[in-house]
């Protein structure tokens, strides 16, 4: 199932403009693109992975581990979790944190972290 996961991102990324894909929990994914990406290599979208608990505090293997360095972007949900990311799976890079929603979002008093990138406007 994971093989065929991978050609069809690699048909949407040939076919259809794809230009960065998102994934969220690193296992299975981050092997999954990171094999996509060698195979494509300069046509290989930009790849961003949001790391979860268990990605940090389970991760299967050393090979899964070095799968996460074809990832153009790591973040996590947290400041514990992007130490402990850096600390556990050995990254070079400590994770972006884009926390999950919070309070001071919801109210409007402080802006979203990407507000003006996300939205396609500058400040």
């Amino acid at each position: 199932r994971l093989k065929r996961l991978e050609r069809h991102l690699e048909g949407l990324v040939r076919d259809g403009g794809v230009n960065v894909i998102h994934y969220h929990y690193a296992w299975p994914f981050a092997r999954v693109l990171d094999r996509l990406k060698r195979r494509m290599r300069s046509a290989a979208p930009l790849i961003v992975g949001t790391l979860h608990g268990t990605d940090v505090t389970h991760p299967p293997d050393e090979s899964a581990i070095a799968a996460l360095q074809s990832t153009d972007r790591l973040t996590t949900v947290s400041n514990a979790y992007a130490d402990l990311a850096r600390q556990r799976l050995g990254l070079a890079l400590r994770p972006t944190v884009i926390a999950n929603f919070v309070r001071e979002y919801a109210s409007g008093r402080t802006p979203l972290p990407c507000a003006h990138t996300c939205a396609g406007t500058s400040t």
